[in-house]
Protein backbone atom coordinates (compact mmCIF):
# COMPACT_ATOMS: atom_id res chain seq x y z
CA UNK A 1 0.00 0.00 0.00
CA UNK A 2 1.24 3.49 -0.84
CA UNK A 3 2.57 5.44 2.17
CA UNK A 4 0.58 8.52 1.15
CA UNK A 5 -2.68 6.59 1.55
CA UNK A 6 -1.61 5.38 5.00
CA UNK A 7 -0.93 8.96 6.02
CA UNK A 8 -4.25 10.15 4.63
CA UNK A 9 -6.04 7.38 6.51
CA UNK A 10 -4.25 8.46 9.73
CA UNK A 11 -5.42 12.04 9.26
CA UNK A 12 -8.98 10.93 8.42
CA UNK A 13 -9.13 8.62 11.44
CA UNK A 14 -7.80 11.36 13.69
CA UNK A 15 -10.38 13.86 12.45
CA UNK A 16 -13.14 11.24 12.79
CA UNK A 17 -12.07 10.51 16.38
CA UNK A 18 -12.08 14.18 17.34
CA UNK A 19 -15.40 14.96 15.65
CA UNK A 20 -17.02 11.78 16.96
CA UNK A 21 -16.00 12.54 20.52
CA UNK A 22 -17.12 16.16 20.23
CA UNK A 23 -20.50 15.02 18.92
CA UNK A 24 -20.79 12.48 21.75
CA UNK A 25 -19.88 15.18 24.27
CA UNK A 26 -22.44 17.60 22.86
CA UNK A 27 -25.35 15.24 22.22
CA UNK A 28 -24.88 12.08 24.27
CA UNK A 29 -23.55 13.45 27.54
CA UNK A 30 -20.22 11.64 27.39
CA UNK A 31 -18.07 11.99 30.51
CA UNK A 32 -15.09 14.33 30.35
CA UNK A 33 -12.52 11.59 31.00
CA UNK A 34 -13.82 9.44 28.12
CA UNK A 35 -13.98 12.46 25.87
CA UNK A 36 -10.44 13.54 26.71
CA UNK A 37 -8.78 10.20 26.05
CA UNK A 38 -10.45 9.68 22.67
CA UNK A 39 -9.87 13.24 21.57
CA UNK A 40 -6.18 13.11 22.46
CA UNK A 41 -5.81 9.89 20.47
CA UNK A 42 -7.59 11.48 17.50
CA UNK A 43 -5.47 14.63 17.63
CA UNK A 44 -2.28 12.56 17.83
CA UNK A 45 -3.27 10.47 14.80
CA UNK A 46 -4.11 13.57 12.78
CA UNK A 47 -0.86 15.33 13.69
CA UNK A 48 1.27 12.26 12.98
CA UNK A 49 -0.33 11.62 9.59
CA UNK A 50 -0.37 15.31 8.70
CA UNK A 51 3.29 15.79 9.53
CA UNK A 52 4.30 12.92 7.28
CA UNK A 53 2.07 14.20 4.46
CA UNK A 54 3.58 17.68 4.67
CA UNK A 55 7.15 16.40 4.78
CA UNK A 56 6.66 13.92 1.94
CA UNK A 57 6.73 16.74 -0.61
CA UNK A 58 10.30 17.69 0.24
CA UNK A 59 12.73 15.28 -1.40
CA UNK A 60 15.66 16.26 0.84
CA UNK A 61 14.01 15.04 4.06
CA UNK A 62 15.29 11.73 5.30
CA UNK A 63 13.18 9.25 7.20
CA UNK A 64 14.96 10.34 10.38
CA UNK A 65 14.10 14.01 9.87
CA UNK A 66 10.47 13.11 9.08
CA UNK A 67 10.20 11.26 12.38
CA UNK A 68 11.93 14.12 14.17
CA UNK A 69 9.42 16.60 12.74
CA UNK A 70 6.56 14.26 13.65
CA UNK A 71 7.83 14.10 17.22
CA UNK A 72 8.05 17.90 17.30
CA UNK A 73 4.41 18.01 16.12
CA UNK A 74 3.35 15.60 18.85
CA UNK A 75 5.24 17.69 21.41
CA UNK A 76 3.40 20.81 20.22
CA UNK A 77 0.11 18.91 20.43
CA UNK A 78 0.89 17.66 23.95
CA UNK A 79 1.86 21.16 25.07
CA UNK A 80 -1.42 22.48 23.65
CA UNK A 81 -3.46 19.84 25.46
CA UNK A 82 -1.63 20.42 28.74
CA UNK A 83 -1.89 24.19 28.42
CA UNK A 84 -5.60 23.93 27.66
CA UNK A 85 -6.17 21.73 30.72
CA UNK A 86 -4.18 24.14 32.91
CA UNK A 87 -6.24 27.02 31.53
CA UNK A 88 -9.41 25.18 32.59
CA UNK A 89 -8.10 25.21 36.17
CA UNK A 90 -7.10 28.89 35.92
CA UNK A 91 -10.18 30.12 34.09
CA UNK A 92 -10.59 32.91 36.65
CA UNK A 93 -7.54 34.61 35.10
CA UNK A 94 -9.66 35.55 32.08
CA UNK A 95 -7.91 37.24 29.18
CA UNK A 96 -4.55 37.04 30.97
CA UNK A 97 -4.41 33.42 29.82
CA UNK A 98 -3.61 34.72 26.34
CA UNK A 99 -0.15 35.91 27.42
CA UNK A 100 1.31 32.49 28.30
CA UNK A 101 -0.54 31.02 25.31
CA UNK A 102 1.11 33.50 22.92
CA UNK A 103 4.51 32.99 24.54
CA UNK A 104 4.15 29.23 24.17
CA UNK A 105 3.23 29.65 20.50
CA UNK A 106 6.35 31.78 20.03
CA UNK A 107 8.48 29.17 21.78
CA UNK A 108 7.10 26.34 19.67
CA UNK A 109 7.72 28.29 16.48
CA UNK A 110 11.21 29.48 17.38
CA UNK A 111 12.71 26.62 19.36
CA UNK A 112 11.59 23.58 17.36
CA UNK A 113 13.37 23.67 13.98
CA UNK A 114 11.80 22.58 10.74
CA UNK A 115 10.48 23.71 7.37
CA UNK A 116 7.99 26.63 7.43
CA UNK A 117 5.02 24.47 6.39
CA UNK A 118 5.73 22.01 9.19
CA UNK A 119 6.13 24.84 11.71
CA UNK A 120 2.77 26.25 10.64
CA UNK A 121 1.09 22.84 11.00
CA UNK A 122 2.73 22.39 14.41
CA UNK A 123 1.51 25.81 15.58
CA UNK A 124 -1.96 25.08 14.21
CA UNK A 125 -2.10 21.81 16.15
CA UNK A 126 -1.00 23.61 19.32
CA UNK A 127 -3.54 26.42 18.95
CA UNK A 128 -6.43 24.15 17.97
CA UNK A 129 -5.85 21.63 20.77
CA UNK A 130 -5.32 24.21 23.52
CA UNK A 131 -8.49 26.13 22.68
CA UNK A 132 -10.44 22.89 22.20
CA UNK A 133 -9.41 21.67 25.67
CA UNK A 134 -10.19 25.02 27.28
CA UNK A 135 -13.64 25.43 25.76
CA UNK A 136 -14.80 21.88 26.32
CA UNK A 137 -13.46 21.90 29.86
CA UNK A 138 -15.10 25.16 30.92
CA UNK A 139 -18.41 25.16 29.12
CA UNK A 140 -21.33 22.86 28.68
CA UNK A 141 -21.64 21.98 25.04
CA UNK A 142 -25.27 21.46 24.24
CA UNK A 143 -26.63 20.87 20.80
CA UNK A 144 -25.32 21.61 17.36
CA UNK A 145 -24.77 25.33 17.99
CA UNK A 146 -22.45 24.65 20.94
CA UNK A 147 -20.59 22.07 18.90
CA UNK A 148 -20.10 24.50 16.00
CA UNK A 149 -19.01 27.31 18.32
CA UNK A 150 -16.35 25.12 19.95
CA UNK A 151 -15.02 23.98 16.56
CA UNK A 152 -15.00 27.53 15.21
CA UNK A 153 -13.11 28.91 18.21
CA UNK A 154 -10.67 26.00 18.04
CA UNK A 155 -9.92 26.80 14.41
CA UNK A 156 -9.51 30.46 15.38
CA UNK A 157 -7.03 29.34 18.04
CA UNK A 158 -5.09 27.34 15.46
CA UNK A 159 -5.07 30.24 13.02
CA UNK A 160 -4.06 32.62 15.81
CA UNK A 161 -1.07 30.49 16.77
CA UNK A 162 0.00 30.30 13.11
CA UNK A 163 -0.45 34.08 12.87
CA UNK A 164 1.78 34.63 15.91
CA UNK A 165 4.43 32.43 14.32
CA UNK A 166 4.17 34.23 10.97
CA UNK A 167 4.43 37.63 12.67
CA UNK A 168 7.49 36.51 14.64
CA UNK A 169 9.03 35.14 11.43
CA UNK A 170 8.43 38.43 9.61
CA UNK A 171 9.88 40.51 12.46
CA UNK A 172 12.97 38.35 12.93
CA UNK A 173 13.48 38.22 9.16
CA UNK A 174 13.50 42.02 8.95
CA UNK A 175 15.83 42.31 11.92
CA UNK A 176 18.28 39.85 10.36
CA UNK A 177 18.01 41.57 6.96
CA UNK A 178 18.76 45.01 8.44
CA UNK A 179 21.73 43.62 10.38
CA UNK A 180 23.39 42.49 7.13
Amino acid sequence: MNRKWVQIVLVALGVAFVLGHLIALAFLGMTASNWLSGTVIGLALAVLGGAHLLLAHSGKNTSESRWKQSIFGLVALAVGIIEGLIAVQLRGAGWWLLLPWALTALAIGMLLPGPPVEKAARLGAFGFSSVLMLLTGTGDIEGMSGFIVVLAWSFVGGAGAVGIGALAHAVTGRVHASAD
